[in-house]
């Protein structure tokens, strides 16, 4: 297969593992765990037909709900069900692995991925949400999914697909393993779906998981989400020359900025905010203001919250579909740099001060003065606000009272805003002893250093950071590279050269590719190996 084919294919296939996104170490005897884990094939699996549908374990504490209809076997250890439909050729695999000490839901997947995917395509990978692991009740979990061509049993050539989730319960881990032939997923995903909502470890009574309310965390500007990462979790499929699908005429007399929202484009200018379909480039929905805006602005469930462009300022709350003003208060403040959002509230930053509303009401819950610069914005994880004081002090808000958590001196300047990801923050800054640029990844509560890696040079842009990939371009001698660390350690992956760094974008990381311009082409890199797949000419008609 040519490495453009493959290329098509892994795009066509992260395009149905999307519509399941939602679905969402030593070990104590070798031969029960890894050896298990990768295969069902060294298991001796007796057939239970008493198997009920609704299944509860007393040992390992799992509770499932099996499909209807299925095939469903036990192993003779009692510790993997498979359910299998014959007529689409899809197997789901339950499973139970015990380990000598905790491990992470993510390193659980690296052993899983070292014993049985070898030669597969990495086709998506994710951390699981505070609400799956709450519904499923464990203390971490992780997604992933697999793909590869293989012979099937009537020696044609298929596509194979896995998906897999990955959960873990104090030394107890738990995976559930899809394998499907691509053509059958359509038709299986929903009981897919429905299986993994219905799974969860605990006795008695099912602890209650209240699924999160819309909000603007996936809002992005320029691929700057609120973590600052300049990832997505998302691919598309491209020709070898672009042409354009569609276009939607803007105001030459205004200035437009764009924001990327729930699968759609926002335009804001002026004094309007209109949301695009980029399937169509049909409106959505449009907001016209009778006050002049500021490029800030967030969407909590139906609530747009604009920022006016006057003096005193205006925060306003308006329903998106309709356009009627919930709510308008007056700030004090001037100068606004930021606005962010998490499940509860609406974080608005200035020159001066940090101010958190309600998103629903406009009343705002607290107000402090700003311990942070403005240089470079405040970004947000989980329940925690980072910025930087004077270029070189890293400052550490909560979101929920405004209290200053912590601060961490850097050896020198800050170069770039800091990334927040796996409960790490990621800061450059030159090298005092070798002038170099260091990239250094802290641990978000204890700010000590994970790892530290010393560039062949000053000249590093700014870098990105995603699915366990840290990736950045650098100048050496006058040749420009694109380089790639594991996230885990800081350890290199690949070093690939480009063209030139002029007119150089900053690089966009996504599930299995990475993504930069230059000079007005669009270079693809496989994330992976760091061999670079394709250059389009970026051009109109």
């Amino acid at each position: 297969m040519t490495m453009f084919k493959r290329f098509l294919w892994g795009f066509s296939l992260i395009f149905i593992i999307f519509l399941i996104s939602d679905l969402s170490a030593q070990e104590s005897n070798p031969s029960d765990t890894v050896s298990e884990v990768a295969s069902t094939a060294n298991l001796e699996i007796k057939v239970l037909p008493e198997i009920p549908t609704t299944f509860h374990d007393e040992r390992y504490l799992v509770n499932a709900k099996l499909p209807l209809d299925w095939e469903r076997s036990k192993s003779n250890n009692g510790k993997t069900i498979s359910m299998v439909n014959p007529d689409l050729r899809v197997t789901i695999n339950m499973r139970t692995v015990v380990f000598q000490k905790i491990v992470t839901a993510n390193g659980f997947q690296m052993m899983r991925v070292s014993s049985r995917f070898d030669g597969w395509l990495n086709l998506y990978e994710r951390p699981g949400t505070d609400y799956e692991m709450n519904r499923a009740n464990v203390n971490d979990m992780y997604v992933a999914a697999y793909g590869k061509h293989m012979l099937d049993e009537r020696l044609q050539m298929t596509q194979g697909l896995v998906i897999e989730y990955y959960f873990i319960k104090d030394t107890n881990g738990y995976l559930i393993s899809v394998e499907s032939p691509r053509p059958s997923w359509k038709k299986a995903q929903h009981v897919v779906k429905e299986f993994v909502s219905h799974f969860w470890i605990g006795s008695g009574d099912r602890p209650v998981a209240t699924k999160p309310a819309q909000t603007t965390t996936d809002w992005v500007a320029d691929g700057r989400n609120h973590q600052n990462q300049h990832s997505v979790s998302s691919e598309f499929k491209m020709n070898h020359f672009l042409k354009k699908g569609w276009d939607v005429e803007l105001d030459k007399s205004k200035s437009s900025v764009l924001r990327s929202y729930d699968g759609s484009l926002v335009v804001m200018t002026d004094d309007q905010v209109t949301m695009v379909d980029t399937a169509s480039g049909s409106q959505v929905w449009s907001y016209q203001s009778d006050l002049p805006l500021t490029s800030l602005a967030a969407v909590f469930q139906d609530v747009l919250i604009v920022v006016s462009d006057t003096q005193p300022q205006r925060l306003r709350g308006v329903r998106y579909d309709s356009g009627q003003v919930l709510w308008d208060v007056e700030i004090e403040e001037s100068q606004f740099v930021s606005i962010l959002a998490d499940q509860a509230a609406i974080y608005l930053q200035s020159k001066d001060r940090i101010r958190r509303f309600n998103p629903l009401t406009g009343h705002s819950d607290w107000v402090i003065e700003s311990p942070v610069s403005t240089e470079f914005p405040l970004v947000m994880d989980d329940k925690v606000l980072v910025g930087v004081e004077n270029k070189h002090t890293l400052v550490a808000i909560d979101s929920a009272s405004g209290r200053e958590l912590w601060t961490h001196r850097l050896p020198n300047d800050s170069r770039f805003t800091p990334m927040l990801y796996q409960g790490s923050v990621v800061v450059s800054y030159l090298d005092p002893v070798t002038g170099g640029a260091d990239i250094v990844s802290l641990d978000m509560d204890t700010q000590q250093v994970k790892w530290t890696y010393r560039t062949e040079s000053s000249s590093v842009f700014e870098p990105s950071v995603g699915f366990r990939s840290l990736v950045f371009m650098e100048k050496v001698n006058g040749e420009c590279l694109a380089n790639a660390l594991a996230f885990s350690d800081g350890e290199p992956v690949w070093k690939t050269p480009v063209s030139s760094c002029r007119q150089l974008k900053r690089p966009m990381v996504t599930t299995s590719w990475v993504y930069f311009i230059q000079n007005g082409q669009l270079h693809v890199i496989d994330r992976i190996t760091g061999s670079e797949l394709d250059v389009n000419q970026l051009v109109g008609d």
